[in-house]
């Protein structure tokens, strides 16, 4: 919890590393496992700020919630921030 308070205190919340996701690029003299594994973190570090499962159902409701997230209009980007849910599979 004190981690994840100064890490939010640093600007580095969950949507900070999932900025640092999406706009990661290779860096020069990087090799493509020195990427990945800088990807990796990055993830990592959204999905335990999230809170979600560490299970491949965690995942996939991390990916759904954020692909949702990232596709509606403001009013509910921040209705959703307020309001964490859970996808519900059909």
């Amino acid at each position: 919890m004190l981690k994840n308070n100064l890490l939010k205190r640093f600007i580095l919340t969950e949507e900070g590393y999932r900025k640092r996701l999406k706009q990661s690029k290779i860096e020069n003299g990087e090799i493509p496992e020195q990427f990945i594994d800088r990807l990796r973190t990055h993830l990592q570090k959204c999905r335990q700020m999230d809170g979600c499962e560490q299970t491949y159902e965690g995942l996939e409701d991390f990916s759904l919630r954020y692909q949702f997230f990232i596709t509606c209009d403001k009013p509910l980007q921040t209705h959703h921030h307020h309001h964490h849910f859970i996808v519900n599979k059909a």
